[in-house]
This record gives C-alpha cells, structure tokens and sequence, in this order.
C-alpha cells in the first residue's frame, strides 16, 4: 500500500527507469497477494501486463483491494498515455476512498483528455481537500496542473494559475532554493525559464517585461539579480526556452 500511494503521488511525472529497486521488490505485506503480480508488472514498466492482472480485482468485495486495483489500472493507463481510461479508473477510486491526492489527479487527467472546464472543477475539490487535511503543497499542485495545461496548449488557463505562483513567490520574498523547496514551489531561476513558453504566448513583449519585472520587484537581493539577468538576456534577443535546464 505505501508503494503504491508513492508511485499514485508521483504518477503524473516521468515515468520511471526500467529496473526495479530491491527495495520495492517486496515480498508482500504491503498489497495483498492478488494484486501482487500486477504490481511488480506496473514496476518493471509492463503496463499493459499490470492492468491485465489488476483488471481482475477491480470488483473485489474487500475495498482496500478494490481501491489498489483501480489505483494501479489508472497509474499504468496514464503511463500508456491513455487519460480516457486512466480517468475512469481514478473517479473510481475517488468514489471509494476521495482523498485530495485523487482529487488533484482527476484535475490534471481530465486536462490530458481536454476536459479543462472539468479539471478546473476537480482541481477546486481538490483545494477545498487539501485544506481540511493537507496532504500536497498547494504550490507543487498548482504546478502540475499549469503542467498538463500546457502540455495540451492551453496557455492562457495556465497564465491564470502562473499569476498564483507568482503571487506566491512575491509574498515570500525569499528566493533560497531550500526555502522555496519546502513550500513546493520550483526554484526561481527553473519558475523563469518554464514560465516564459506561457507567458510569451499570452503577453506582448512590452507586457511580458513588465510582468517579470513586477515579480522581481518583490523579491529578495538575489532574487532580484535573478530576474534582472532574466530580463535583460529577453532584451538582448535571448530565448529562455532554449536556456538549458538547470
């Protein structure tokens, strides 16, 4: 069960490295042994393998086996790039367990499967969630859900929410990489370089600067110098989305 929830946190990221970790190589105790095949399936990136063998518990009498098999046909089917089924199966288990971690789920799926007005929905049940029982950052959520809304383009609703990073990183003021790592919130020098492939599609130039510089404003001394270089390589004819990652 707590390498599942692990893996159902991280499910929207990259999909992971073939090998399996010894430690994730169990020997039961932590799923039942019915699901057990699927999930050393779903670890060792056999997708459709896993969502074969989860496929037969999903109607399973006993809940908690119910709800990892749902939990491990929607990881595997959103891993495939099949939102459409991954969706069914996460409201399923929404339905049996809700959560704000499911919540958040159903919000980015349904972007992926070009739902917005329903992932904005879901990500609204997830905020009223995550409040009464917090359980992921509100910065790392907003994050991932600005990142399912531009990997289906759709800039101008991912600005909206950049406008709440941004409000954010100007109420904290500090800009350290640990400080800023504790609250969710991406480092402010990756926040500049991923934030410009919206905020150049929805802005005029003359806007853009103007946006970056109200954010700088606001900003610790390094912060400041940050964002000013920021500035000034756009100025020079610098294109940030070709910066490397760093």
């Amino acid at each position: 069960m707590r390498i599942l929830r692990k893996l159902f946190q991280r499910s929207n990221k990259k999909k992971p490295e073939p090998e399996v970790p010894e430690q994730q190589k169990r020997k039961g105790g932590d799923i039942a042994p019915e699901l057990e095949k699927a999930l050393q399936a779903m670890l060792a990136n056999y997708y459709p393998e896993a969502i074969e063998q989860a496929s037969k518990s999903v109607h399973c009498q006993t809940p908690d086996i119910k709800a990892d098999a749902h939990r491990i046909c929607a990881i595997s089917y959103s891993r495939l790039d099949d939102y459409e089924k991954a969706f069914e199966h996460y409201l399923f288990l929404f339905e049996l367990e809700g959560g704000a971690h499911t919540a958040l789920q159903l919000a980015t799926t349904s972007v992926m499967c070009s739902e917005v007005q329903r992932g904005e929905a879901w990500f609204i049940k997830f905020g009223e969630l995550n409040a009464e029982a917090p359980k992921v950052s509100p910065g790392e959520a907003r994050t991932n859900f600005i990142t399912a809304l531009t990997h289906r383009g759709y800039w101008e609703e991912a600005f909206n929410h950049l406008n709440w990073l941004k409000q954010g990183y100007q109420s904290f003021h500090i800009t350290d990489s640990n400080f800023l790592y504790m609250r969710g919130f991406p480092f402010l020098s990756v926040m500049l370089e991923k934030s410009y492939a919206i905020v150049s599609r929805v802005l005029t130039r003359e806007a853009l600067i103007l946006w970056y510089a109200e954010l700088g404003q606001e900003l610790d001394n390094d912060g400041q110098e940050v964002v000013n270089i920021f500035i000034n390589n756009i100025k020079q004819g610098a294109d940030p989305e070709k910066y490397p990652e760093g």
